[in-house]
């Protein structure tokens, strides 16, 4: 799950628009966006930004590929600023350089930028362990949000000081450039335990992943727990018949049917798991009502890249739903990169947009669209070539 502070999207999503003193066109995801379609973003590479934040990676590449996209008739971009790159020098010292610089370019090709408060995976975490030993550094463990891990400051401060330095270095482009604040929320941006892991194969579909429980914060959790309702030998460790990443339920001791989940252990070991992961779950449901209080709109994302006519026709039809509740304002899509800029997959998304963004989303002729989008990738046919090859190197 992710937190959005704008007009918009994400795994799940809130928002609200960033306050500007300057007279801008409407945003990309207000009032007059909803009368004309459902406006399209598009995600940026992860590795748009260099490591130590001081500029773009591939800038002919980024100038080439924001061109394509204004062609094409996309609203704006979506971008992972990483707070791993952001604050790598030192804690409170921050690098916006490389953003700031993408700002300018988005801005000087006329497109809105949903920027994504991304604290997990990049850089040193104080990560969640699973029984074995192995180390997880997607995220901080959620065990550890209250506690100065830090170097004196809790992960929940430093989330906090990092978006405000972000606010006050991105000030000018907040509220017109900037249309979107997106706050990452966990292990890939989810609210959730980093308890698949597919790097290095550790995971794969359907294993049922492991408990991530094993480091001292979240034993300690568990061992209060345990003492709260007089076992402290529950305490000690979690379940060890719990299986392993890659196991069936039905093959473990704990999750097969009436198994150890069902006991009074399990319940008392599932009641402190799971309220770690609840507690940043009711700050968020707290926002997302006030949020709905205030009007603000949800909107989507794709979760996988795809490419394909059915995939597009799907969100189409999900699109037209939420037109009918008037609560789609925007839609992010999956990904800007060399397979993007391949001939059929241009002509396909230049479909797309024009069908997402047209008034009337099931009324566009389907004929007059891929006519429209045909003539679209013949006078891109430059410049995506050269946003592939570019992206490519």
């Amino acid at each position: 799950m992710a937190l959005n502070l704008t007009h918009q999207t994400g795994a799940a999503g809130i928002a609200a628009t960033p306050s500007s003193g300057e007279a801008e066109p409407p945003d990309a995801g207000g009032e007059e966006a909803r009368k004309v379609g459902v406006p399209v973003f598009v995600m940026m590479p992860l590795d748009t930004v260099r490591k130590d934040g001081s500029a773009l990676n591939r800038r002919k590449a980024m100038q080439a590929s924001l061109a394509a996209l204004k062609s094409a008739g996309a609203a704006g971009i979506m971008v992972d600023v990483w707070w791993g790159i952001a604050e790598s020098e030192g804690p409170g010292q921050y690098n916006f350089a490389g953003y700031i610089e993408l700002m300018e370019m988005a801005k000087k090709a006329g497109l809105k930028v949903q920027a994504v408060m991304s604290f997990h995976q990049c850089g040193g975490n104080v990560g969640d362990s699973v029984k074995c030993g192995r180390r997880n550094y997607e995220y901080i463990s959620l065990g550890a949000d209250a506690l100065p891990a830090l170097k004196g400051r809790t992960p929940i401060q430093c989330y906090a000081d990092f978006m405000r330095a972000f606010r006050d270095h991105l000030a000018p482009y907040m509220g017109n450039t900037i249309c979107e604040i997106q706050v990452g929320m966990g292990p890939a941006g989810e609210l959730r335990y980093p308890s698949y892991p597919e790097s290095n194969g550790t995971w794969s579909f359907p294993g049922i992943g492991e408990f991530q429980c094993y480091d001292r914060y979240m034993r300690a959790s568990l061992k209060a727990a345990a003492e709260a309702v007089g076992r402290p030998e529950w305490g000690n460790a979690g379940p060890e018949d719990s299986g392993s990443y890659n196991q069936w339920p039905e093959d473990t001791g704990f999750f097969r049917r009436d198994g150890g989940w069902n006991t009074d252990y399990g319940h008392v070991f599932h009641g402190s798991y799971h309220q770690r992961r609840c507690c940043p779950a009711a700050r968020v449901r707290r926002v997302a009502g006030a949020a709905k209080e205030a009007g603000v709109g949800l909107a989507g994302e794709n979760a996988l890249p795809r490419y394909d006519e059915t995939a597009h026709d799907q969100v189409l039809a999900t699109a037209a739903e939420k037109a009918e509740e008037d609560r789609m304002v925007a839609f992010t899509y999956l990904r800007m990169g060399p397979d993007l800029f391949q001939p059929d997959n241009w002509r396909r998304f230049a479909a797309f947009v024009k069908r997402m963004t047209e008034t009337g989303v099931r009324d566009v002729s389907r004929e007059q669209v891929e006519h429209e989008a045909h003539n679209v990738a013949h006078a891109t046919q430059g410049v995506i070539q050269e946003a592939a090859v570019a992206l490519c190197n």
